[in-house]
């Protein structure tokens, strides 16, 4: 078997008979996922012309976009785990969110002191709930990300898909 650089990527070159059909057409899921993969991007620039007493200004936009073929999307690796510090980001930015909010309004007395108290209990309780369930997911995503994940992205990247059956085995 032989190895060759693609992009910065290392791909199999060599192909293996399917234990299932015999056909020779087989590919590992990485070179599936990378070659159904196709990511784009650009930046484009123009000038607005204004009118009477108004200047044109220029403008610029950037866009990214990728699009994978059906079988690029089967063939994706797996993935870390991140739940539990997107939630307990999120769960913490609600909570101080709902602390200023109650702060502010009280204060300044810009509403109806029962609806701010309500709204920010409401919001802060949010904020509380996710933090909490942040706070049980965290540990339980850095064991997968520890224990799980790289043996089963190992096992990914040994894997091989028969073009002609889809049987997926490893080599």
């Amino acid at each position: 078997m032989s190895w060759s650089a693609d992009s910065g990527h290392s791909t199999q070159a060599a192909t293996l008979t399917c234990p299932r059909c015999g056909s020779g057409n087989a590919r590992t899921l990485r070179v599936i996922h990378e070659s159904g993969t196709i990511s784009s991007s650009g930046t484009a620039h123009g000038w607005t012309q204004g009118s009477g007493s108004s200047a044109g200004h220029s403008t610029s936009y950037s866009t990214s976009s990728t699009s994978q073929s059906t079988a690029a999307k089967a063939a994706t690796p797996p993935k870390k785990r991140h739940n539990g510090a997107v939630l307990l980001g999120f769960g913490f930015t609600i909570a101080v969110a709902a602390i200023i909010y109650y702060i502010v309004m009280t204060t300044n007395q810009i509403s109806d002191p029962s609806y701010v108290a309500m709204s920010a209990l409401i919001a802060a309780a949010a904020g509380f709930v996710m933090l909490v369930i942040g706070l049980v997911l965290a540990p339980a995503d850095s064991r997968y990300n520890s224990d799980v994940f790289p043996e089963a992205f190992r096992e990914w990247d040994r894997t091989w898909s028969c073009q002609q059956c889809g049987t997926r085995f490893l080599a």
